[in-house]
């Protein structure tokens, strides 16, 4: 209400939806949680058809303004006031200690292993179902040491074309769009990471984020990674997903590779004036700072609190900073501006749906049409899934509020990719449930955590690079730039809303998808099964990824028999230059020309 009540309204477009707009809010009055869903459309409906593209960003700021004077900040038990004035007094409290830690693994240069002339790894979402684990493991162990740990935990590692053939089967399955393919294989095609890291310092808030970069950063030479975490003063969780994080830094890192944190961890409510001067401490202005906000909770207010409060944290650094870059993943889970391409595949896919779907939306609040609106040459898609809650969705708005801001207006360098569907440990048990049998309705797809984890980091690093960073087109709407590097799951052309779908998902997922004990994330222990006590298997994380989606069976037999990685017979292995050179000379794997974009990446490079 607050973001339309100063905006010029136009009497052709805006005055219709916005009096539409304020009658769904004053109906949803003592129903709001059944009504949230249209409430919220209906708001990014007038926005996607402002006028002008100052008119949405003024709708925006608005927003951001009332948010932010909402939570207050309680000094002491007589002294309250707004959170946006307290995070300028960064000075004004007692500084933060910093604690490093530094890998211990020796450089290597380039690459970790000559057979790898590319680096960067992407966890495999669907390991061959036709390999023994344990000689898959054994075979990629010898092949590449730098995997230890992710084998350790059940993971089977792609590199180079390998990663790229994945990727490329998502984008034709419709998991992704053309632009976030280009981007991730021009990561997974860099034979020097340290190029992509080079004078940049990652602040992560929400360093133990599951679908956060940190272990693919931090397994880059040379990188800096500043962690805010609650750790040791947050629940007994929180600590243990930050030791882990040491321990894989101590064990895995190259050794000029830091992880910085807060001695003792650091509360984003409670302690946010300190976290912003920690931050600007330890870095200097020189650098390029990539704040990426990780850190959430699935439901209730704490969500939209933090939220507001990490708001605020990016706001005062890319303001203090010149050279602050701000990744934002955007949930599929909120209401998206997309272009028509998307509505008229979604269309497609519907007239292939069985009938009996048709009849069920007709009857039901299932099967509900995704393409309910179309506006300002924009389709609007509600992705609101309502067991996430009112607040869930009003601090994803809030995101991407922030990035048209910080884009638009403060002119610094933005990467906004949408973030697929993820099966993460802090899921909520009945949307955990809905996403195992999600992938029924195709091309919905459900990553597990660390392969969407590594996906999106490909994503990121390639978006942020100077090559890669798009002039703002002030003539476009704002929502334009979520666009860009989209990894969606699926969700912009599926043929149904995610809500009207959830329970059929649930059921599937509960009674025919459901997991068994065979495809655990990690080794188990047997203690009396056939094993005998304490005899340890190894098993692959494994995803129910549908065959469509996954490299054509050709393509992995020719990886192993005649691919890039093999060697042959009786001749030394080439220089890891001379390799990358051959791969980028023979083109795709699948025969066909290698995208120019990517070809001419890896001339520069």
């Amino acid at each position: 209400e607050a973001s339309i009540a100063d905006i010029t309204e136009d009497h052709a477009k805006m005055r219709p939806l916005v009096r539409k707009f304020k009658q769904t809010l004053a109906d949803a009055d003592g129903n709001w949680s059944q009504q949230y869903r249209k409430v919220f459309e209906e708001f990014v409906q007038v926005m996607a058809a402002a006028t002008s593209n100052e008119q949405a960003l003024d709708m925006a700021q608005a927003g951001i303004d009332t948010l932010q004077d909402e939570l207050i900040y309680r000094l002491d038990l007589h002294t309250i006031v707004p959170v946006k004035d307290i995070f300028v007094l960064t000075n004004s409290f007692v500084k933060l200690e910093t604690v490093d830690y530094v890998g211990t693994k020796p450089l290597q240069g380039f690459s970790l292993d000559e057979s790898h002339p590319f680096p960067f790894k992407f966890i495999n979402p669907c390991p061959p179902t036709d390999a023994n684990p344990e000689e898959l493991a054994a075979k990629q162990l010898q092949e590449d040491p730098s995997v230890e740990a992710d084998i350790q935990e059940g993971q089977h590692v792609l590199h180079g074309h390998d990663a790229c053939a994945q990727v490329d089967a998502f984008f034709r399955y419709g998991f992704m769009e053309n632009s976030a393919s280009v981007l991730a294989k021009s990561t997974f095609m860099t034979p020097d990471l340290t190029s992509l890291t080079s004078n940049k310092v990652f602040v992560l808030l929400g360093v133990t984020s599951e679908l956060g970069p940190a272990k693919s950063l931090l397994q880059i030479e040379g990188c800096t990674v500043l962690g805010i975490c609650r750790g040791d003063s947050g629940d007994a969780a929180s600590a243990k997903r930050m030791q882990e994080l040491i321990d894989f830094v101590t064990f895995h890192a190259p050794d000029n590779t830091t992880l910085k944190c807060v001695k003792g961890g650091a509360d984003l409510l409670t302690q946010g004036p300190q976290i912003i001067q920690w931050i600007l401490d330890n870095t200097k202005e020189s650098q390029e700072i990539v704040v990426c906000p990780l850190a959430t909770t699935s439901v209730g207010e704490e969500a939209l609190r933090v939220a507001v409060a990490m708001d605020c944290i990016v706001q005062r650094i890319s303001r203090q900073r010149r050279k602050t870059i701000v990744c934002q993943y955007i949930s599929p889970a909120s209401i998206m501006v997309l272009p028509p391409a998307a509505s008229t595949m979604a269309e497609q896919r519907l007239a292939s749906r069985p009938t009996i779907e048709k009849w069920a939306s007709s009857y039901t609040r299932w099967c509900e049409s995704s393409v309910v609106s179309v506006n300002n040459d924009y389709c609007i898609i509600n992705g609101i899934v309502t067991a996430l809650g009112p607040e869930y969705s009003m601090a994803k708005l809030l995101q991407q509020w922030r990035c048209m801001l910080t884009y638009y207006r403060d002119h610094r360098i933005v990467a906004t990719p949408f973030a697929p569907p993820t099966k993460t440990a802090s899921t909520i048990p009945a949307v955990a449930a809905a996403l195992e049998g999600i992938h029924y309705f195709e091309p919905l797809i459900a990553l597990p955590t660390a392969s969407a984890s590594t996906l999106m980091a490909a994503v990121m690093l390639s978006q942020i690079q100077f090559m890669n960073r798009p002039l703002p087109d002030m003539d476009e709407n704002p929502f334009t730039i979520f666009w860009d590097g989209a990894v969606h799951g699926g969700v912009w052309t599926c043929p149904y809303t995610l809500e009207s779908i959830s329970t059929i998902n649930w059921v599937l997922g509960k009674a025919w998808y459901a997991p068994s004990s065979s495809t655990n994330n990690s080794s188990t222990n047997d203690d009396d099964g056939e094993n005998g006590g304490g005899a340890t298997t190894m098993t692959m994380m494994t995803a129910t990824i549908p065959e469509k989606a996954r490299v054509p069976k050709k393509v992995e037999a020719t990886n192993d028999e005649n691919g890039d990685n093999a060697t042959a017979k009786g001749q030394p292995p080439k220089d890891k230059m001379e390799r990358a050179i051959e791969i980028l000379e023979a083109g795709s794997e699948y025969g066909k020309p290698m995208p120019d974009c990517v070809k001419e990446r890896l001339e520069f490079l």
